[in-house]
């Protein structure tokens, strides 16, 4: 459950086959977004952490999820997210595909951009 103030959110997430369901109750309304999704991740070597801030050092692995809604039908359709990168959170980095993005990638001071490849 998520509170903000005197407002409460639940978001529950199931499985349906190969899809991914995601109920969002607000105020008594229940709002529901069924995506398809893909997901990797593995283990990263020390010397790709080395010139990285502890927290990264801390989780030596990568990780990569692709989701994209889909109607009804299990069709496509554009997400009402800001076409970025999440790395895990949003960042200025554009998208340009219609899908959301969320992936360990490794991010400038800023953490809004990628950080620079070596």
């Amino acid at each position: 459950m998520i509170e903000a103030g005197t407002d409460a959110r639940t978001l529950r997430r199931r499985a349906d086959g190969v899809f991914v369901v995601v109920e969002d109750v607000r105020d008594g309304e229940t709002g529901t977004t069924t995506w398809r999704v893909a997901s990797a991740h593995g283990p990263l070597t020390a010397d790709l952490l080395a010139d990285r801030p502890v927290e990264e050092r801390l989780r030596p692995h990568w990780s990569v999820t692709w989701a994209v809604p889909v109607d009804a039908e299990g069709a496509p359709v554009r997400p009402r997210t800001h076409p970025v990168v999440h790395a895990p959170t949003p960042s200025d980095e554009p998208l340009g595909v219609p899908a959301l993005l969320i992936a360990s990638f490794p991010l400038d001071p800023t953490r809004r951009h990628a950080a620079a490849a070596r």
